[in-house]
Order: C-alpha cells, then sequence, then structure tokens
C-alpha cells in the first residue's frame, strides 16, 4: 500500500482539489465517526479503522494487535467464519485487513446492493466476537507460518531491526507481526482484554465511498452500529514522541543471507500529525524535499548513479501520516566494488553540495506539480483512497484541515525548504543502518 508517495497524501490531494465533493459524515450517539464519499463506482468499500495498532500492546505481548486481526474473522456469536465464507460467495465480496502501528483496518469491496449484509457483519463483530483456546491455538499455526515467512526475508529483519534504533523509547520500534516467543504465550484473555479495550464505537471510524444512497446509508448505520453501547471509556494511550539523539547511531546488521549491501540513513523528524511548526511547515517542506531529493532526474541520483556508478540505486523516503515522531530515510544500495564508507562519503558530500546550492522557485514548483500529478494517477483506486483517509483522520487531522493541502503546499518558499533542512538534518540526529553478508 505504498508508493513513491505516501498514499495517505492522496485524500489530502483529492478534498483540497474537489474531487471528493459528495462527503458526508456525521456522529452516533455512542461516538462512531461514519465518513461517506460518493463517487461512480458500482463496487463500493466499506471499512472501519480501530484507532489501535501495535503501539498499545503492553511489553511481553508484542504482535497482539496483528493476532487480534486475525481472529476478527474466527465468527461471532451470530456468525460463524463459515458464514463469512459464504456471504463472500454469495455477493462477490473481496475482503482483507491490516494492522499498523497506529490502526488496524478491515475493509470489504462489494457490490453496493448487498452494503446491509457487510454492516450488520461488521457491527457484530465489533462487539460480540467469540474466541475459543481450540480456536486461538488454530490460529497460533496460521501465524506462526506466516511470521517463518516474514522470517525467511532478511531485509525485513533489517528494517525491524533498524527501527528498535531508530525508535528505542517508544514501541514504534516494535515489530507489528510480533515475536514468535510471545506470541506463542498469548491467551484467550490476552486477546479479548485488548478487544474490549479497544474495540469499541468512539475508538472507531466507518468509511464508505462509492456509488451510495446518503440516506440509506445513514438509516443502516444507525440500524446496526447505533446498537452498541459506548459505556467504556478509553486507557491512557502509548508515548509516540521519540527522544531526541544525543550522539550519532549505528546500526551494524551481519547476515549470512544479505547478497546486496543496504545503507540506510534515518532522520528523525515529525509527521505531518504530529508537526507542531507554525502552519504544519515542516512537514509540508519534508513532503516537497522527499520529492526533490528523490527525483531521477535530481543532482543525487545523477551522481552516484548515472555518472559515478558508486550506487545501484538510490531513495528517499518519508513517512508522514504516523502519529508521532516519524523517519526522513536515504536507502543507498551501492555497488559490489564499492565500500561503505566511500558511499557513504560520497552520499554525504552530493547532499551538502546540493542543499548549500538550494533550490529555485521553479524547482519547488516543478516538484508540487509532480506530486499533484502522481495522485492524481492515483486517484482511480478508490479502496486505496479510503485507506489513506483512514489514516489521516483516525490519526486526528480534521476534514477542513485536509482541505488546506495543495494550498499549502504552494505556499512554500525555498527558506522554509531550507529551513526545515537544517533544523533536522544533523548529525547527532540520524540512525545509520548497515545490512552486511558475513
Amino acid at each position: 500500500m505504498k508508493f513513491l508517495l505516501n498514499l495517505g497524501i492522496l485524500f489530502l490531494f483529492f478534498v483540497s482539489v474537489g474531487y471528493a465533493v459528495d462527503y458526508d459524515s456525521f456522529s452516533l450517539p455512542n461516538g462512531l465517526k461514519v465518513h461517506v464519499i460518493k463517487t461512480s463506482s458500482p463496487i463500493i468499500t466499506h471499512a472501519i479503522a480501530y484507532n489501535v495498532g501495535s503501539i498499545e500492546e503492553r511489553s511481553g505481548k508484542e504482535g497482539l494487535a496483528h493476532f487480534l486481526e486475525h481472529a476478527m474473522f474466527l465468527g461471532t456469536n451470530k456468525y460463524s467464519n463459515e458464514d463469512l465464507s459464504n456471504m463472500v460467495k454469495e455477493t462477490g465480496a473481496y475482503y482483507n485487513a491490516f494492522t499498523s502501528y497506529d490502526i488496524t483496518l478491515y475493509y470489504f469491496n462489494l457490490p453496493y446492493r448487498h452494503l446491509k449484509k457487510v454492516i450488520q457483519f461488521e457491527a457484530d463483530r465489533m462487539r460480540w466476537l467469540q474466541l475459543s483456546e481450540e480456536v486461538v491455538e488454530n490460529e497460533k499455526q496460521v501465524i506462526l507460518q506466516e511470521n517463518k515467512m516474514y522470517q525467511n526475508n532478511v531485509y525485513s529483519v533489517f528494517y525491524d531491526t533498524l527501527r528498535r534504533y531508530i525508535y528505542p523509547t517508544t514501541n514504534y520500534g516494535r515489530s507489528i507481526i510480533g515475536y514468535e516467543d510471545y506470541f506463542k504465550r498469548l491467551t484467550v484473555r490476552d486477546i479479548k482484554e485488548f478487544y474490549d479495550t479497544w474495540y469499541i464505537p468512539s475508538n472507531a471510524q466507518v468509511f464508505i465511498i462509492g456509488n451510495v444512497d446518503f440516506k440509506e446509508v445513514r438509516k443502516l448505520v444507525n440500524n446496526y452500529y447505533g446498537r452498541i453501547d459506548a459505556n467504556r471509556k478509553l486507557p491512557s494511550r502509548a508515548k509516540t514522541t521519540e527522544e531526541t539523539y544525543t550522539a550519532d547511531v549505528k546500526m551494524a546488521f551481519k547476515d549470512s543471507r544479505v547478497k546486496q549491501e543496504v545503507i540506510t540513513k534515518s532522520y528523525l523528524v515529525p509527521s505531518l500529525i504530529s508537526d507542531t511548526s507554525v502552519g504544519k511547515k515542516d512537514s509540508y517542506s519534508l513532503i516537497i524535499l522527499q520529492d526533490l531529493l528523490s527525483s531521477k532526474f535530481g543532482k543525487i541520483y545523477n551522481k552516484l548513479v548515472l555518472q559515478d556508478k558508486l550506487l545501484i540505486d538510490f531513495s528517499v523516503s518519508y513517512n508522514d501520516d504516523q502519529r508521532g515522531s516519524s523517519t526522513f530515510a536515504f536507502t543507498l544500495i551501492p555497488n559490489k566494488n564499492v565500500s561503505e564508507e566511500k558511499a557513504i562519503a560520497a552520499f554525504d558530500e552530493i547532499l551538502a553540495k546540493t542543499l548549500k546550492e538550494g533550490f529555485t522557485p521553479l524547482d519547488l514548483r516543478m516538484s508540487v506539480n509532480r506530486i499533484k500529478d502522481t495522485l492524481e494517477l492515483l486517484r482511480e483506486d478508490e479502496t486505496q483512497y479510503l485507506f489513506s483517509i483512514a489514516r489521516y483522520l483516525n490519526a486526528g487531522l480534521t476534514y477542513q484541515e485536509t482541505q488546506k493541502f495543495v494550498s499549502t503546499l504552494d505556499t512554500i518558499k525555498t527558506q522554509d525548504i531550507q529551513n526545515t533542512y537544517n533544523k533536522y538534518f544533523k548529525d547527532a540526529n540520524h540512525v545509520l543502518g548497515i545490512a552486511q553478508g558475513e
């Protein structure tokens, strides 16, 4: 679900330039928030995003949020797992789910005429999930196989290890999929406790997109989601702000399975959500800077990949939709005959030169236009569009704030870019990660 640009930006682009004009939102008395977007698509997407992910897991319970994601498909007191399978066959639906650090999302794609069945099912499992020791133990075997596949990818293990160095004081440093020793010990009681604590109407938002009837959707939502009580209160949330590093941090990862060396430099920065700068100029500058520095036509790629052939590839990423602290990361893939020291020195030199020379107003205008063009090409994928809505609105951004996205990008000046770079891109504010074979 990730492209060159974070898909979360897609929602901001849609609403700020007028694509999502048929939009309705409302809240139920029990606290559930609902967002409905009318498009011309006969296949609708219904998603429910719970404002909880792996960051809320207690120590020793890593993998619990992901385990619950699996458990949510195991049946309720009204619907068995077989009932769900039959509904999918009868309606031609597609369904899936994912767990992130900040949210857990479940979604269905199906014809609009079957929306009622999905709402009935989702409302039922929001409150009446049924689990037994036997069912949980069987599902553990499924997750164990999933974990083994994940662990077999050495680069997945590398990035999981790297996160522990980037986020040493928050749960963003944990593995979402969990650790085998921990989830082997998870019990039905653990899962039910997490479910009862976080899976409540006031901690969830429903998103529906497609060729819908607003009045009918409101009626269905009220009839089924509206029946769920709202008597429980949420506990205090986990820390999301990472401590500032006091010195350079280096993580050397060695594994015989590493066939291609990878070098990363990850800088601690705010996300669009956590940015407290005036007008969120820091995060908007980072969005543009990510495009400027990652361009295949830019100075860094041209110098290190095309001219000097020190690198096989080079990329830049910025996770703008994380609720707390985030990262702006450079990834270098050096050629076989190039040492890590030479690759890093060459990169540091061209990066410093690029920023010293600065960017022109034309550079910024072209960058913003590239962002707009890329997002416009992505707007046909309504399911991904819905995911982006969920990430931003669940994290606390308001619909009104999203409408200012493009206009705010247009206000960023070259000096804003330079100020943001000087503020965050310091030697003592990054983690150097290196993956090498043994």
